[in-house]
């Protein structure tokens, strides 16, 4: 699973596919369509859709919709060396999911120390010595262990999404374009979004009326 701590990284790899399969898509409508594929991916391992978007550029002709991104992200092997997790481990992980990682504010002594204490506890995933996922089953499921991060672990997964986001921010005002000072109205993004991928030019901007402004 992918976490806002790898929103950055995320983005050099769809910049990367950009670059192969352009769009017609100003920053704005970028911008939202990175937030959108990331929402998408959320449940895979980014080594996974990196694998995913490497074997798109390998043979597509087209920028993936995120539905043909997935087909091409290579299958996890299930091996019968993956234990499965206990009842109660089961349940916290699953009870992690449905809170989409993320857990109340905890004030244990680890955490007041750390300075997190008003910050939501998170959900993160374990690794092993290799820095590899530690895999385990929820029946049939091959999901990737985690546990709740406190204190100074805590600490350090906000310092790292903290300086993930302020880099994305620095990209994206970089590559923002300039408004003309016009007032327009736009095409909504629906809009713009098929005209992305059926390549068609999507609705002109048209003039917004002045409030009194006969049409």
């Amino acid at each position: 699973m992918m976490t806002e701590v790898e929103l950055f990284e995320f983005n050099v790899v769809f910049a990367d596919l950009r670059r192969v399969f352009p769009i017609r898509a100003d920053e704005s409508d970028a911008r939202q369509l990175i937030a959108s594929y990331f929402a998408a991916f959320r449940r895979f391992p980014l080594a996974r859709v990196k694998a995913g978007a490497e074997a798109w550029i390998a043979h597509g002709k087209r920028f993936p919709r995120p539905a043909e991104w997935i087909e091409a992200m290579p299958q996890p092997t299930v091996q019968a060396a993956v234990g499965e997790l206990s009842a109660d481990e089961a349940d916290v992980w699953l009870e992690a999911e449905r809170r989409r990682w993320e857990g109340r504010p905890c004030s244990c002594p680890a955490c007041r120390q750390a300075g997190v204490s008003r910050r939501p506890i998170r959900f993160v995933p374990e690794f092993d010595a290799d820095d590899a996922d530690v895999r385990g089953r929820i029946g049939d499921r091959v999901i990737t262990r985690g546990h709740w991060a406190h204190g100074d672990e805590l600490a350090r997964w906000y310092a790292a999404k903290d300086a993930a986001m302020q880099a994305f921010r620095r990209w994206a005002e970089t590559h923002a374009m300039r408004a003309d000072g016009k007032k327009k109205k736009r095409p909504s993004f629906e809009q713009r979004i098929e005209a992305i991928f059926t390549k068609r030019e999507p609705p002109a901007p048209t003039p917004e009326r002045e409030p009194g402004q006969e049409g």
